[in-house]
């Protein structure tokens, strides 16, 4: 697979740096928190969630509801609308 501009983000800097250490091209990896994207305004074409939705949505804290109306805004803020940006969420919800 040839990509380019790939980022992808954890919470877990540990993690970050096993994948880091894989040497893949065309992929940045970095630690952050999807409630506060490091990302500009409308800067990125897609975002793929593998299990970040779900977790906040099981979580029974009482502030569960604010953490995934400020995730999803979060998600709008970041894509390109100009390009019809996508977001794709694997869930098992």
């Amino acid at each position: 697979m040839n990509q380019s501009g790939v980022k992808s983000l954890d919470f877990i800097p540990e993690v970050v740096d096993k994948m880091n250490a894989r040497g893949v091209s065309g992929v940045t990896y970095s630690a952050g928190d999807f409630l506060n994207y490091d990302f500009e305004d409308s800067s990125q074409d897609v975002i793929i969630d593998k299990g970040s939705f779900d977790a906040i949505c099981l979580d029974t804290d009482t502030d569960s509801e604010e953490k995934y109306t400020k995730y999803l805004v979060e998600q709008i803020r970041v894509l390109d609308a100009a390009t019809n940006g996508k977001f794709l969420i694997v869930s098992l919800l």
